[in-house]
């Protein structure tokens, strides 16, 4: 998701071009492992079922597949072992800015178990997560079918994060009712983690603390917490914490109504920031009631001050546009300005290949729980142009973002909150990490 959000006759909007830069790693427990991959064919009655990743025991394919007026673009997920868990979401223009949710909680090994994750005219942006015992693999991708830079006719494209539990990621798996614990401590932030009880149901329960002065964070979700047909979003966040605060992302139904986001069978992303780091997180939620049971787990990205893979910008209205992230031909910029309402980001590339970029928010624009989403793409970006990419959001100051960048065999992603209701005491706030591969 990308965008700039707008608060009282103020807009703070992102942007972003394409330059080369070095990356450094500035947190000293190692984030999760960043990889690339960049799958691009043109469309076959008979395409060819092409492995694109493998790591951390997902894989994934790739088929381009021809059709009478279109292409179609396939994607699937495969685990190398039994009893993995697999969710991903997306949002894409199909009719509308539409969001999509899917979970495998049994999620075993072969070609027979193979999962689907986009099929015919998904033009979108979204994330995989993928658990199996310690390890935890998140995945920020684009899919497209039709015009593709380079003359192919689909192109698959992502950055992928492959952890271990402690090691640049987390696993929570409980018993209900079992003593809570705490998952993650890193960047000024500590999560915790709760298996608690709702109707005799195990109801997973995640906590913030933040450890510093003048921290933000923000959380989002996709859910399908009963089961059924229906879709779930969530998002939500707070603008000013202080040491020792503590912010209840998910709650017990039967304890308290307010939460920010689901956790009932559920994936999603947190941003929490302040002037030192940003830490991001994907994560997936899935409760067994068979089991009764609870798991959370995450891949986790700590950028301290100074890592050129951290976003941060605070300011105040000024109609300056300044560059917030450079990375393997991709610039980002950010800027608070007075214009009206809007949320929009800044894209171009300058380097000499064609590029295309997908990119989506998820905001809760007046703060009345009803979340609104936007998505948009640039499907051949042509080298030296900038595109401003805008949202007809009417407020949607406070919001998540993501963003997948490809360029040859380049691809660059970023996630990110957008505040400008004070937050990091500023008027106009964008924090978060990129990533390339």
């Amino acid at each position: 998701m990308y965008g700039y959000g707008v608060g009282q006759g103020r807009t703070c909007r992102i942007g972003a071009i394409a330059v080369a830069a070095a990356a450094t790693l500035a947190f000293g427990a190692a984030p999760a492992d960043a990889a690339g991959f960049s799958y691009r064919d043109d469309a076959a009655f008979m395409p060819e079922h092409e492995k694109v990743f493998s790591g951390g025991g997902l894989k994934l394919f790739a088929e381009c597949q021809a059709a009478p007026l279109s292409q179609d673009l396939d994607v699937f997920a495969r685990s190398e072992r039994n009893n993995a868990i697999l969710h991903f979401d997306s949002l894409s223009d199909d009719d509308g800015d539409v969001t999509g949710y899917g979970n495998v909680d049994d999620f075993d090994a072969g070609p027979a178990n193979e999962a689907t994750i986009t099929t015919a005219d998904d033009d979108a942006a979204g994330r995989i997560v993928y658990r199996r015992g310690k390890r935890v693999v998140s995945v920020d991708y684009l899919a497209e079918d039709g015009v593709v830079p380079g003359e192919n006719d689909c192109l698959f494209a992502g950055v992928t994060h492959v952890a271990k539990a402690g090691s640049g990621g987390f696993v929570f798996s409980q018993l209900r009712n079992s003593e809570p614990r705490r998952v993650f401590k890193g960047g000024g932030l500590t999560l915790r983690a709760d298996c608690d009880n709702f109707m005799t149901s195990p109801t997973l329960v995640v906590s913030a603390k933040s450890l510093v002065d003048g921290a933000a964070i923000h959380a989002s979700s996709l859910a399908n917490p009963n089961d059924g047909a229906t879709v779930v979003d969530d998002f939500g966040g707070h603008d000013l914490l202080n040491a020792g605060d503590k912010v209840t992302l998910t709650d017990n139904p039967a304890v308290s109504d307010v939460q920010l986001i689901e956790a009932r069978n559920a994936s999603g992303e947190f941003v929490f920031a302040h002037r030192g780091a940003v830490v991001t997180i994907h994560w997936l939620a899935q409760r067994f009631a068979a089991t009764d049971k609870c798991l959370f787990a995450g891949t986790v990205d700590v950028r301290k001050r100074g890592s050129s893979r951290r976003i941060f910008f605070r300011r105040d209205v000024d109609e300056e546009t300044t560059a917030i992230l450079s990375l393997a031909g991709f610039k980002f910029f950010g800027a608070c300005d007075a214009d009206g309402p809007a949320t929009a980001t800044r894209v171009s590339s300058t380097q000499g290949q064609a590029a295309s970029l997908h990119a989506g928010e998820q905001s809760d624009q007046g703060d009345d729980g009803s979340d609104e989403f936007f998505y948009a793409e640039i499907d051949d970006m042509i080298t030296g142009v900038q595109y401003l990419i805008g949202s007809s959001l009417a407020g949607g100051e406070n919001a998540l973002g993501q963003l997948v960048y490809a360029r040859g065999s380049r691809v660059v992603s970023a996630d990110y909150l957008v505040d400008e209701d004070g937050a990091l005491g500023s008027q106009c706030a964008i924090a978060g990490t990129g990533a390339s591969g």
